[in-house]
């Protein structure tokens, strides 16, 4: 019923019904652990989030790639899915004796904010250096590379570029640069959806209180039984902009060239190709 009402494609879980894991890769840039009624993910970097159904489980299982907690609360059974970009975890409430009003306690790394969304989702969004460069260091740094390459350069000349002017490309200062601390969306929670047994959308709405996420679902006397509510995170990394040394290493081949393109952005605006890329990725 779970995998039938939710859009995502699941990623299969390994495992056992304790503890079942999908790792990088299948499911973007994080790690997915379900424990129970508990899940988070992690990503390379070592940045981890969590969101856990609050209540007692009886009975974990593992079917069919996906992870089973039974009763959760009374009549709500919670179902764990990896899906490709982070986790969705689906509350299942058998009767119109469960509660309507489902607690996740989210898992949040140290010092996040989180920001409700006009949609209904909400961004977790947390400080974050970054390595800014210098603006006129870096127009000194492109007006270098123009006086190596003869202010021509383009995708299609790179076989031409002489060993002399490799040399020389390499061999240039890098552009200065400074640390800064900027917000940046981590992850969202997507906006909240609920179905009941026939298919039929149900209102359906979040409330914040700290750490805790509340999904408020409306039900009636023509609401039919069991009903599926959801919220899901969404791992951000998974849909962020590539920089312009990724663009640079993925459409052109070869070590020199991605050392340089990773420098000489306006490189990247000569270029048709990367150009568009850039545009198509947001960057």
């Amino acid at each position: 019923m779970a995998n039938a009402a939710a859009a995502a494609p699941a990623v299969e879980l390994s495992g056992t019904g304790a503890v079942a894991r999908a790792e990088a890769g299948a499911t973007g840039a994080a790690t997915v652990e379900v424990a129970g009624a508990n899940a988070s993910m992690s990503d390379a970097a070592g940045l981890e989030l969590g969101m856990s159904v609050v209540g007692d489980h009886t009975d974990t299982a593992l079917v069919d790639g996906v992870s089973v907690a039974q009763d959760v609360t009374e009549g709500t059974d919670v179902v764990t899915r990896a899906i490709p970009d982070g986790i969705q975890m689906i509350a299942v409430l058998d009767s119109e004796e469960a509660d309507t009003s489902i607690d996740f306690a989210l898992d949040l790394p140290t010092g996040p904010s989180l920001e409700s969304q006009a949609d209904g989702s909400i961004h977790v969004i947390v400080p974050t250096e970054i390595e800014v460069e210098d603006q006129s260091d870096s127009a000194r740094f492109d007006a270098e590379v123009d006086a190596i390459l003869g202010g021509a350069a383009n995708e299609d000349s790179l076989d031409n570029i002489s060993e002399e002017q490799w040399t020389a490309l390499e061999a240039l200062e890098p552009v200065e640069t400074s640390i800064e601390v900027v917000d940046t969306t981590v992850a969202t929670v997507g906006a909240p959806w609920a179905t009941d047994a026939n298919g039929q959308p149900l209102q359906t709405t979040y409330e914040l209180s700290g750490n805790t996420l509340t999904q408020h679902v409306q039900t009636d006397d023509t609401t039919a039984f069991p009903l599926t509510a959801d919220p899901s995170w969404w791992w951000w990394t998974r849909t962020t902009a590539m920089c312009a040394g990724e663009i640079a290493v993925a459409l052109v081949p070869g070590a020199k060239a991605a050392r340089i393109l990773v420098k000489a952005k306006s490189y990247i605006y000569r270029s048709a190709k990367l150009k568009s890329a850039a545009a198509k990725l947001g960057a």
